[in-house]
């Protein structure tokens, strides 16, 4: 079985690193002050949704800088 290409690898494991940061740095945020506007609070996985939205989006504009 041929083995995946290193950079492939490379990229999956700072992926995947950076996916762990992110969920644990959600996962200590302050919690928010609830009396002031419950409206504007975010969830943990909204938080973790928006940046992994965002990891998504500079991978996808370094990969288009890369070509």
């Amino acid at each position: 079985m041929p083995h995946p290409p290193l950079l492939a690898v490379a990229i999956a494991g700072a992926l995947a690193l950076a996916t762990a940061v992110e969920t644990y740095h959600a996962a200590h945020q302050p919690k928010p002050d609830m009396s002031r506007n419950a409206a504007v609070t975010v969830t943990p996985a909204q938080q973790l949704d928006r940046a992994l939205q965002a990891l998504r989006l500079d991978a996808a504009r370094d990969n288009a800088s890369a070509m």
